[in-house]
This record gives C-alpha cells, structure tokens and sequence, in this order.
C-alpha cells in the first residue's frame, strides 16, 4: 500500500524552511541590537568624559559633581550589560533552534566533525565550547560575549575607581 500523502515529506520541508528562515531573520535582529547597544555604551561613555573633563575645567565647584558622573557611568554600565546579557539569551535561542532543524536535515551527521556542519550548528557549538576544534587554549576561550564582559567588567571597574577619586580628591 503507497503512502496515503506523498506531499508530507515536502509540506514537513517546507515548514522547517520557513522555521529556519525565521530564525536566521531573528538571529540578524538580535545581533544588530548587540551592535547598537554596544554603539550606545560607547557614545554614554564618551559623553560622561567629555562631562568629566568639563568638571575638572571649571571651578572648584564643578569639581564637586566629578564622583557622581563616575557613579553614574559605572550604573549604566551595569545596565548596558544586563541589555547585552539578556540579547545573548534571544540570539543564542535562535542558533539552537537553527541547529535543530539543521540537524534534522541531515547537516550535522557526524557530532564529532565540524567539517560538515551547518553555520548554527557551528555557532552553537561554539557557544557551548568556544573556539577552534584544536589549537592553543586561550582562543578556545575568547568569545564576542566575553570580549563584551571583560570590556563592560573594566569599564566598570575604572568607573568605580574614578568615583573613589574623585569623592576623595575633593574631600
């Protein structure tokens, strides 16, 4: 007896065709709120030291307020960073799901091979064990993400610094 819908297989392509164009179309929109958060912090940045330098230009009194921008660029910065960490959940959700149906197409046969994967199945993987398949350690480790946590965790730290000094350098 013959298959009593020979269009399943091609109605079941198509709608992980979609799924998967969807994701690719979600993971481009989430990676550009990456780049646009990125792009926001640095001009906050630069605008806090451009108020910062200000402080020290004028008087005595401006003098006063250089802690609380220090203060205030170390707390957005700590925002900035909650943005980005919840952005990583929303575009690493779509490389996991693009991999599924990478996987379910056949791309990823071979666990063990990165030769023939497909790309999300390849960025999920190095999301999960970051780097090339072999190599020295350190670059296994790097990641766009941690990039952003080391630049976000010494920005932080050179905020709080600067307030320290500040606070005191009036007192």
């Amino acid at each position: 007896m013959s298959n009593p819908n020979p269009a399943a297989p091609i109605v079941a392509f198509e709608a992980r065709k979609l799924v998967y164009d969807h994701c690719v179309e979600l993971h481009r929109y989430f990676l550009t709120w990456r780049h646009q958060l990125l792009a926001g912090y640095l001009a906050t940045l630069a605008g806090l030291g451009i108020a910062y330098s200000w402080t020290y230009s004028t008087t005595n009194n401006a003098r006063r307020l250089a802690w609380v921008i220090c203060g205030l660029g170390a707390f957005l910065t700590f925002i900035f960073w909650l943005l980005d960490y919840r952005n990583r959940d929303l575009y690493h959700a779509c490389q996991q799901v693009a991999s599924d149906i990478e996987e379910a197409c056949g791309f990823n046969s071979d666990p063990d091979s990165t030769r023939h994967k497909g790309l999300y199945a390849r960025l999920n993987q190095t999301s999960l064990q970051p780097g090339p398949p072999s190599g020295f350690r350190l670059l296994r480790w790097i990641t766009h993400s941690r990039a952003i946590d080391i630049l976000l965790l010494g920005a932080f730290a050179a905020l709080i610094a600067g307030a320290i000094y500040s606070y005191r350098a009036v007192r």
